[in-house]
């Protein structure tokens, strides 16, 4: 049975929609599974098992973890002050994920065309999200303004590219260019998910949060402030399910539901018995 594991962990690592990650989950569910048939079915072949040799069993997951308003706000005044460090790199980051809710990978992968600002509007197109699905995300004022200001640096690093790239005699990657490059860059060259982590990471560190912070969790808080605008101070009414799955990129709209879920705090303050914890 290790082997067939092994042959199917194989095949999906022939899907370029599938993370490493995700890979990795998967095969671990999958070694789980084999280890229990192992000693309820001794002897029983993965080939060989029906739904019904199978446990079912109902697991109730917490609600995916958001940020509180406070959290956030936090979150953000440290990004701020970071802007003077480091031209508003993680700003722009934080302030995406906060309010657009993309996913780390799509972020990675994004180029500048890809972001569409105006003094009114602005659009994010996600053209290779998970699944390979293309969809395209409003982007509120909140998230139009950092990273309108880091377009000014990322301008300014193209210049520097092009000049490095003359001194040294080598042709000019295309991943540096302006205004058809990569749009987040690090110190050598595109900033990749390791590298996207890391400044969220030092954000939430800064803020001194109670836990590590992620872009999941800034893509979770961006869900639940749709969903519940009146746990960020917001007087609009919530957003259908559906058009917050849209935003996601959910292929099913079972995993949106999650964000349904509300946190004992939540209860306590929609019942407005918050102080009384």
């Amino acid at each position: 049975m290790w082997n067939e594991i092994a042959a199917w962990q194989e095949q999906w690592h022939l899907r370029p929609d599938l993370s490493a990650k995700t890979i990795a989950l998967y095969t671990q569910d999958a070694r789980r599974f084999a280890t229990w048939l192992q000693q309820e079915h001794s002897g029983l072949k993965a080939t060989e098992v029906t739904p019904t040799d199978a446990k079912t069993i109902e697991i109730v997951e917490p609600a995916p973890a958001a940020l509180s308003k406070t959290e956030w706000n936090a979150v953000r005044r440290c990004a701020e002050a970071a802007a003077r460090r480091d031209h508003g790199l993680a700003f722009a980051l934080a302030t995406l994920f906060r309010y657009a809710g993309p996913r780390v990978s799509e972020v990675a992968a994004l180029q500048i065309p890809d972001v569409q600002i105006s003094a009114r509007r602005g659009l994010l197109t996600i053209r290779r999200g998970k699944g390979l699905k293309h969809r395209e995300i409003p982007l509120v004022q909140e998230a139009r303004e950092p990273l309108d200001a880091y377009f000014t640096y990322r301008e300014h690093l193209a210049e520097q590219w092009r000049e490095r790239a003359a001194v040294r005699g080598e042709p000019l990657a295309s991943w540096s260019r302006w205004p058809d490059g990569h749009l987040f860059l690090g110190q050598r060259g595109p900033l990749a998910e390791r590298g996207i982590r890391e400044i969220i990471a030092k954000l939430g560190q800064a803020a001194k949060l109670s836990s590590p912070l992620g872009p999941h969790d800034l893509r979770h808080t961006f869900a639940k402030s749709l969903l519940d605008p009146a746990a960020y101070g917001l007087d609009h009414p919530p957003m259908p399910l559906p058009a917050i799955q849209q935003l996601l990129g959910h292929a099913d709209i079972a995993t949106t539901t999650i964000y349904t879920r509300v946190s004992a705090d939540d209860l306590a303050r929609m019942m407005g018995t918050s102080e009384a914890f």
